[in-house]
């Protein structure tokens, strides 16, 4: 394999169309004509050669799902359905389903209904020091 400079032109098709066939990054580089180590250099480079190949990844994460769906429904395969309930919505076994909520609870404490001269009472409680309440017999 040769170390080239840059892509050839048909590299944005090729690695497009390779990743969306289930290809690994290292026979992609192998169809270009260049070692793994310069097809990363591509990737770091050249922009479009990343977008080509989230692109191409894309295409095959959607025929998977698409696929998996289909098996779910048409086919009426279970183990399908509970995959996709688990990996997409968030479903867990033995747990409560909490749909990317996070889950917050607050607390309030909130006194009791008092006279206003028991509330008076008790801020004066609170500001003669304890000795001095001893006192006066509270």
């Amino acid at each position: 394999m040769t170390a080239r400079k840059d892509p050839p032109e048909n590299a944005v098709a090729v690695i497009s169309t390779m990743a969306a066939s289930g290809h690994k990054q290292i026979s992609i580089a192998k169809a270009l004509g260049v070692s793994y180590d310069t097809y990363l250099r591509w990737k770091e480079d050249h922009a479009e050669i990343q977008e080509a190949l989230d692109q191409g990844l894309a295409a095959e994460h959607d025929l998977l799902v698409g696929s998996l769906l289909e098996s779910a429904i048409k086919q009426k395969n279970v183990t399908a359905a509970i995959f996709l309930l688990k990996a997409r919505h968030g479903y867990r076994e033995n747990k409560e389903i909490h749909a990317n909520r996070p889950q917050i609870t607050i607390n309030f404490e909130l006194p009791g209904a008092v006279t206003p001269n028991v509330y008076e009472a008790e801020i004066l409680k609170k500001s003669i020091p304890k000795k001095d309440l001893k006192k006066i017999g509270c």
